[in-house]
């Protein structure tokens, strides 16, 4: 199930959107270190089923990956090109586990 919001506001929609209790975040810069810090604000229970982070448009800097694998437990962010408004329709067809899944982690 996909969920889309008509506005953004960096102090409300990342709860909002945890209400959702989403598996998969897609987003640019802006938006993951909205979701990191208000993670963080919630003592670690925001965003407990996250499974994989998909960006768009500009290449998400190595510290945004770094703490969203760190937050999620996610291997970091799997890249969409030119997508900022919608990588996760970009990104179908990807799957990316958090490393303790049995699975394991894999793109294709």
């Amino acid at each position: 199930r996909m969920v889309l919001f008509d506005t953004w506001d960096a102090a409300t929609s990342p709860e909002r959107m945890a209400a959702h209790a989403p598996t998969v975040l897609g987003s640019a810069t802006p938006f993951f270190r909205a979701f990191i810090d208000a993670h963080e604000r919630s003592g670690g229970t925001l965003f407990t089923k996250v499974r994989a982070c998909v960006g768009g448009g500009a290449p998400i800097p190595a510290e945004i990956s770094r703490e969203l694998a760190e937050a999620f437990g996610v291997n970091g962010v799997v890249s969409s090109y030119g997508l900022t408004e919608f990588p996760v329709e970009g990104g179908r067809g990807f799957v990316c586990r958090k490393p303790a899944d049995p699975v394991g982690y894999s793109v294709s």
